[in-house]
This record gives structure tokens, sequence and C-alpha cells, in this order.
């Protein structure tokens, strides 16, 4: 979809929180942003003093990131990218496009291949030559 106009703000929009601190303060707390901060952050100290939110970061050994607590999903492998999709196959049908599906299905199961999944690494680490 093409960007529609773009109307730059105005200038008494600029720097709303050095220019009226206390409507800005106002604006902080009732928005919810430092609360919801303050609960996903909970092990550190959020300064709402400042325009944007900063974190001091707390020694906490819960938080260190060991190869048993990483937070990466095991490898994407042996999947139906097709079948694995319930909404997108729900979708094809409803529009008419069941007579793909036995097509679909195979050209998940390659996408979803540990083989595929390998190109598709490789491809986004080396660029061509």
């Amino acid at each position: 979809m093409p960007a529609g106009a773009f109307w730059p703000a105005e200038d008494y929009h600029q720097d709303f929180y050095v220019k009226n601190p206390v409507r800005y303060k106002f604006y902080r707390t009732g928005c919810g942003r430092d609360a919801r901060l303050k609960q996903l952050w909970g092990a550190h100290r959020i300064d709402s003093s400042r325009r944007y939110a900063s974190v001091e970061i707390v020694n906490d050994p819960r938080l260190e990131v060991t190869p048993e607590s990483a937070n990466q999903p095991p490898p994407l492998v042996g999947y139906n990218a097709w079948s694995g999709d319930l909404i997108l196959v729900e979708a094809v049908k409803r529009e008419g496009g069941g007579w793909i599906s036995e097509r679909a299905s195979r050209m998940g199961d390659l996408v979803g291949s540990e083989r595929m999944q390998t190109l598709a690494m490789q491809a986004n680490r080396y660029a061509p030559s």
C-alpha cells in the first residue's frame, strides 16, 4: 500500500516533555507506560524523569543467559509450513483455492525441511558474489 501524505508536526509538539513537563508527566502516568515497563523490567529501576525510559541494570543471577536458558527457539525444521498455518489454509479454502492444497502441502514440506532451512540461513549469511 503506498504511503499517504506526510504532515510534519507543529513546533509546539516538539520537545513536549521539556515545554510542558507537568502535562507530560500526567500523560506518562495516565498512559500506563511506566507501569508496563516496571512490570516487564521488574528487576530494573525505571527512570521516568527522562524523555525515554532508561533502565539501570541490576546484577541478578536469574537474568544471566546460559546455554540452558537462552531465549532462542529450537531450529525450525521438520515441519510443514502449509499445514502448520491453519489460518492460511482456511482462508485459501474460503476463497475457493482448495484445489491448491495438495501442491501447497508438498511445498510446505519442502520449505520446512532441514535442507531448505540450511540454504536459507546460508543465503542470509553470505552475500551473492
